[in-house]
C-alpha cells in the first residue's frame, strides 16, 4: 500500500464523521435521545447521546471493504469481528433508545465475544486451547464493559480510542490500516464530543469501541505474544486500571457492580470541580506517557517491568487525586 493510499484511507473516516456530525446531532435530538441528568452523571444539562452510531456507520463498511479488497493477515477473524460488532452496536443502540436489562446486555456481549473468539488464533501455549479461549472470552467481555463504564466525561472515550489505535499501529503494523480507520473516525467525533459536548457517544459507541479495540489488541498479540502483552496492557491502564480497581473496591464494599456510581477516579476528579476539558487533557498527557513507556519498554526488552512502570504512573495519578480530595475535605471541615 502506497503512502498516498494509506493517508487517503485514514483521512476518509475523519472527513465523513465531520461531514455528518450535524446530522447525527439533529437525528438523536429528534428521537429525544437525551442522557439523563442524575447524581451519577458528570453533566448538568440535557445532552443528546447515541452519537456513536455515526462512528459505527462509517467504520464498519470502510473496514469490511478494506479487508475484502486488500490482502491482510487474519482476514476471517477481522471480518467476523466487524460483523459481530454490528450486532453489538445494535444492542447498544437499543439500550440508548430504552434502557435494557444488564443481564440481557451482558449475554449479548458474551455471545458476540464467544463467536469471534472461535476465529482468534491461539496466542499462548502454556494452557490447553479451551482454557485459553474461556479466559479470553471473560477478559474481552470485561474490556467491553469497562470501556462502557469509563464513558463519563466529554471527549474521554474518543481520545482513549485514538491512543489505543496508535498503539496498535505501532505494535502490530499489519493492523495499522484498520486501527487508522477507527482512530480517524474517533478523532472526527472528538470535535463534537469535546467539552462542552454537543453529543455523547452513548452505549452504541462505547460498547462497540470496547469490543473492536479489545479484539484488535488481542489479535496484535499474535505477532509476538510474550513480547507485546506487557506494552499493550500498559497502554490500556487509564481505563483498565481505573475500572478494575474500582470494581474490586465496590465489590469489597458490598455494592452491585452493575449499579451506576461515581467512584471512578475521573468522576472523583470531576467532583473536585475540575472541568471536563482539563481532566481529559490530563488523561491525554497520561496516555502519551504510557505510550512512551510501552514503546521504550518494548524496545528495551523490559518485559513485565514495562507494566510495573505503567501501574506506577497510574497509581501516582490516583494518589494525587486522593490528596486533593483530602485537602478539600479538610478545608470544608474547618470552614464548618
Amino acid at each position: 500500500m502506497t503512502s498516498l493510499v494509506y493517508i487517503g484511507l485514514v483521512l476518509t473516516p475523519f472527513l465523513l464523521v465531520t461531514a455528518f456530525s450535524a446530522q447525527v446531532i439533529r437525528f438523536c435530538t429528534a428521537l429525544k435521545l437525551f442522557a439523563p441528568v442524575s447524581k451519577r452523571s458528570a453533566h448538568k444539562h440535557l445532552t443528546p447521546h447515541g452519537g456513536g452510531i455515526l462512528v459505527v456507520s462509517v467504520v464498519i463498511p470502510l473496514a469490511l471493504t478494506f479487508i475484502q479488497l486488500v490482502e491482510i493477515p487474519h482476514a476471517t477473524f477481522l471480518t467476523v469481528l466487524f460483523l459481530a460488532s454490528a450486532v453489538l452496536a445494535i444492542v447498544g443502540w437499543l439500550d440508548d433508545l430504552k434502557h435494557r436489562s444488564p443481564l440481557v446486555r451482558l449475554l449479548a456481549h458474551l455471545a458476540c465475544v464467544g463467536i469471534t473468539v472461535v476465529y482468534l488464533p491461539q496466542l499462548f501455549d502454556i494452557v490447553p486451547l479451551w482454557v485459553e479461549k474461556t479466559i479470553i472470552i471473560f477478559a474481552w467481555a470485561w474490556f467491553v464493559n469497562l470501556y462502557n463504564f469509563m464513558d463519563g466525561l466529554d471527549g474521554l472515550t474518543s481520545s482513549e480510542a485514538v491512543f489505543l489505535c496508535i498503539a496498535i499501529m505501532l505494535f502490530a503494523p499489519p493492523l495499522g490500516p484498520i486501527a487508522g480507520i477507527i482512530g480517524s473516525a474517533c478523532l472526527g467525533f472528538l470535535r463534537i464530543n469535546w467539552h462542552p459536548a454537543k453529543i455523547f457517544i452513548g452505549d452504541v459507541g462505547s460498547t462497540w469501541l470496547g469490543f473492536i479495540l479489545g479484539g484488535l489488541l488481542l489479535l496484535s498479540l499474535e505477532w509476538d505474544t510474550w513480547s507485546l502483552i506487557y506494552p499493550l496492557f500498559t497502554v490500556t491502564l487509564v481505563f483498565s486500571g481505573d475500572a478494575t480497581y474500582t470494581l474490586l473496591k465496590c465489590l469489597a464494599e458490598g455494592h452491585k457492580p452493575w449499579v451506576p456510581h461515581r467512584k471512578f477516579w475521573f468522576h472523583r476528579a470531576a467532583k473536585l470541580g475540575l472541568r471536563h476539558s482539563t481532566i481529559v487533557s490530563w488523561v491525554i498527557l497520561i496516555n502519551a506517557i504510557l505510550l512512551v513507556v510501552a514503546v521504550a519498554g518494548h524496545y528495551m526488552g523490559a518485559g513485565i517491568w514495562t507494566l510495573v512502570v505503567g501501574v506506577g504512573v497510574i497509581s501516582t495519578v490516583a494518589w494525587r487525586i486522593k490528596i486533593l480530595e483530602k485537602r478539600i475535605f479538610d478545608h470544608d471541615t474547618k470552614s464548618t
